[in-house]
């Protein structure tokens, strides 16, 4: 193993304030315009060479930005303007180690003053090291990535090949209230916890916030204990559930994969379960929840005042779908279920690939 040295950051990498560019002035061109801990815009000019990489300065404190390109640092980051000799993925995985919170130099807002954290002292190992390191890191970074842009396609095809389908084949509508009349369907909003039933352990909780980005995250810390879960009845999740979000951010929508552990569902999400599939198939069900048909309606129904946009389920008895006839139904469906399968199969494979990788990095960065 080489010798790993520890150095001061000034003497490892030169950084420097970014530049203010509102939104207003930005113009589209092909430079990411890099904020605290993401790519918030784009821009026709990249003042900074890259590859290179921001922290936060004034959010996110410390929190690496990478870009593979030329972009535009804004003011809220302090961008790297000379790597020294080093390694540039090397230094942006080492600022990922970094816990820079605590060099805080704002009295009314958070800020990270660079010459507060000159002196801050780093372990670094030759470059041919540093390289290493980054190729096994850039392995799995290059893997979750193909895979996100997978995903992106997947949604892109199945989206586009649901409109096509209901241009195509409109049939009649159906409120969502007559399918669960006929016992089609059920839905329901989530399960009313009590204090006195939560748990150090037992069912984990599913708030509104755990859905995001067509897919749900079970990692919630409330639970409700093993004592109470006869009284929660068909509120617990079950494989392929449909969840939307009915408070604050409404029409978050995620369907519950097979390999997912068993929730409850809070307040804020409706579930959706099909009953009987004699007239309505669950593929073609699901894509509709994904629809801009269904966005539409719920962008009527949410604001009903001046409160916080919101769904009730008397709004959701009064959704209507529209269904072909159940051939065109099973066709759709049989192609939207691979789609399904497939971005649960890449989701699941993204989810263990970045535990390895935030595993690994601690190890790999400490030299260990």
């Amino acid at each position: 193993m080489s010798d790993w040295q520890s150095k001061k950051l000034v003497d490892v990498l030169e950084l420097r304030r970014g530049f203010d560019l509102p939104s207003r002035l930005r113009r589209p061109g092909p430079y990411p315009v890099l904020s605290a801990g993401l790519t918030a815009g784009w821009h026709d000019e990249g003042p900074i060479k890259g590859p290179g990489f921001v922290v936060g300065r004034a959010t996110n404190l410390g929190k690496p930005t990478w870009s593979g390109t030329d972009y535009w640092p804004l003011n809220t980051t302090l961008y790297v303007a000379d790597f020294k000799g080093h390694h540039p993925r090397f230094l942006y995985h080492l600022f990922e180690t970094l816990d820079l919170t605590g060099f805080d130099s704002g009295s009314v807002q958070p800020m990270l003053n660079r010459n507060y954290i000159a002196n801050v002292e780093v372990r670094i190992p030759d470059l041919p090291t540093q390289r290493a390191i980054v190729e096994v890191l850039g392995a799995l970074d290059d893997k979750i990535h193909a895979n996100g842009r997978a995903i992106t396609i997947a949604r892109d095809l199945a989206n586009a090949r649901f409109s096509r389908v209901l241009a195509a084949h409109p049939g009649r509508r159906v409120a969502l209230g007559e399918l669960a009349d006929c016992r089609a369907i059920e839905f329901g909003d989530g399960y009313r916890t009590k204090r006195s039933e939560h748990g150090a352990t037992g069912a984990r909780i599913l708030r509104a916030g755990d859905v995001r980005g067509g897919r749900i995250f079970p990692d919630g810390p409330d639970f409700v204990a093993d004592e109470y879960r006869a009284r929660i009845g068909a509120k617990t999740s079950a494989s392929g559930d449909i969840v939307l979000t009915t408070k604050g951010s409404v029409g978050r929508v995620a369907i519950v994969p097979a390999y997912m552990e068993e929730v409850v569902y809070s307040p804020q999400i409706c579930y959706f379960r099909l009953l009987d599939e004699s007239g309505l198939d669950s593929g073609y069900l699901a894509a509709w929840f994904n629809s801009r048909d269904l966005a539409d309606q719920l962008a009527v129904v949410m604001h009903k005042s001046d409160m916080a946009p919101y769904v009730n389920l008397q709004d959701i008895r009064s959704l209507s779908i529209p269904l072909p006839g159940l051939s065109i139904q099973r066709a759709e469906g049989l192609f939207q279920h691979s789609m399904i399968d497939s971005l649960h199969a890449l989701f699941r494979e993204n989810d263990i690939l970045e535990r390895v990788r935030n595993e690994l990095l601690p190890l790999l960065m400490s030299g260990r």
